[in-house]
C-alpha cells in the first residue's frame, strides 16, 4: 500500500493585532493595528460600535467608567478579538486651575516660568513670588482668571485658568 499523504501545513498565524486605550479628557481613545479591514468594538462583551476601516475610535465618557473594550476584526475568515489595554496615563493636569469659593480663591499652575502675573477679569491682581506654583487671594472663583508667564528669551504667554 502507498504511504498516507502528509498532512496539510497549518495555516500561518494571523498577523499580530494590538489595541491600546488612552484617556483624552473624559473620553477613551482606542487605537489598534491597522490594515485588517472593518472593525467592531465591543464593550463589556456587548456590541458598542462599528467604526469601519479605520484604526482608531473615540468612546465618549469612557475614560473613567472601568469598562473593558475589545476590537473585533475578521482576519483570513477568522474572528479575532483583541482586548484594548488601558495604557494611557491620566490626562496631564490643566496648566492653570482655580479653586475655592467667592471669598478665598487659589490659582495654581503647572508651567515653569521666571515670573507669573495673575489677572482677574483683565485686572492685574498679583505677581507670584519666584518658585511658587499657586497663590491664595480674595476674589470670585467664577471670574475670568488668567496667568501671564514670562521666561527669559521668550515672549510672554497668557494662559486661561479653569
Amino acid at each position: 500500500p502507498a504511504p498516507a499523504p502528509a498532512p496539510a501545513p497549518a495555516p500561518a498565524p494571523a498577523p499580530g493585532v494590538s489595541c491600546t486605550a488612552t484617556v483624552s479628557g473624559n473620553a477613551l481613545v482606542l487605537n489598534w493595528t491597522d490594515g485588517f479591514g472593518s472593525a467592531n468594538i465591543r464593550r463589556n462583551g456587548s456590541w458598542q460600535s462599528a467604526p469601519g476601516n479605520v484604526a482608531t475610535t473615540t468612546i465618549a465618557g469612557g475614560a473613567n467608567d472601568g469598562a473593558d473594550f475589545v476590537v473585533r476584526l475578521r482576519i483570513d475568515g477568522a474572528v479575532v478579538d483583541t482586548p484594548c489595554v488601558r495604557g494611557g496615563a491620566a490626562p496631564a493636569p490643566a496648566p492653570c486651575t482655580v479653586s475655592g469659593n467667592n471669598q478665598n480663591v487659589v490659582v495654581s499652575w503647572t508651567v515653569a516660568a521666571d515670573s507669573v502675573n495673575v489677572r482677574e477679569n483683565n485686572s492685574w491682581r498679583v505677581q507670584a513670588p519666584n518658585g511658587t506654583s499657586s497663590v491664595s487671594l480674595s476674589g470670585n472663583v467664577d471670574s475670568n482668571w488668567v496667568i501671564i508667564t514670562r521666561t527669559a528669551g521668550a515672549a510672554a504667554s497668557t494662559i486661561s485658568c479653569s
